[in-house]
């Protein structure tokens, strides 16, 4: 089983449903029933801190290089499925999150929790490469106490594709209360003002090193730039999140 949660965290903050909170490792494993290599638990544990019931506030950015086949997505699949699962634990995330980011005036409930997804490439290899598998590791998503799935079970979540939560372009989470702002998952093009307007809690950033021209870097500066920005405003103190992945490139760009 995974750890139990510290002083550190308020045992409050957590739907009593749940039972116990897990770390991101254990959740890989018992949830996903994936195991990760050592270099992959220390991005996982760099991005989500490695204590149960703690959002890591340590970095704000990661950028991470890895050789094309060489399982980049699978990881960001645990690190997405982790995160989604992590904020449906809270029993308030709107409070959670105002105290951690330490901001002086709190997150009024109409506002949400962005997981934006963008492509160098197009809009078809985001949702491709990444959102599409997202979903897959959301459907993977297992409570290990009842073999149910997990948001299923935890969060009324409908898994049916064409008529239920998980959209072509976009999965928002059921709220309880009307017009709360809750959780959305969205893919975008690789458009520098594509994601704009949004309350990004984690900002996704797949295959920067394809910018191989001086046009196509200055586009995917400005779009990665974004999502530094947004992340950094909409959830400051290292809370909001950029996650840039790219296997190398030889070219200037």
């Amino acid at each position: 089983m995974g750890k139990l949660i510290t002083r550190k965290s308020k045992t409050s903050d957590f739907r009593s449903d749940i039972g116990e909170i897990v770390d991101v490792i254990t959740f890989a494993k018992e949830f996903l029933h994936r195991f990760p290599g050592d270099k992959q638990k220390d991005t996982l544990v760099a991005i989500n801190g490695d204590t149960p019931g703690v959002w890591s506030t340590k970095y704000h950015e990661a950028a991470l290089e890895v050789g094309m086949k060489g399982g980049k997505n699978w990881i960001l699949e645990i690190d997405a499925a982790f995160t989604l699962y992590f904020i449906n634990c809270l029993n308030n995330p709107h409070e959670y999150f105002s105290r951690i980011t330490k901001r002086l005036v709190p997150y009024t409930i109409d506002k949400t929790f962005d997981l934006v997804n963008v492509s160098v490439v197009d809009e078809n290899q985001a949702r491709r490469a990444f959102f599409d598998s997202v979903k897959r590791a959301i459907k993977l998503t297992i409570d290990p106490k009842t073999g149910d799935n997990w948001f299923e079970r935890y969060t009324g979540l409908d898994l049916r594709e064409e008529f239920g939560d998980l959209k072509k372009k976009e999965i928002e989470f059921p709220v309880s209360i009307r017009g709360a702002g809750g959780i959305r998952v969205m893919s975008f093009n690789s458009e520098g003002n594509a994601p704009e307007g949004l309350h990004m809690l984690k900002f996704y950033a797949d295959e920067l090193s394809r910018a191989d021209t001086k046009a196509k870097y200055l586009g995917a500066v400005k779009l990665y730039d974004l999502g530094l920005n947004n992340t950094a405003i909409s959830f400051p103190n290292n809370v909001g999140k950029v996650l840039g992945w790219a296997y190398p490139n030889d070219t200037d760009f």
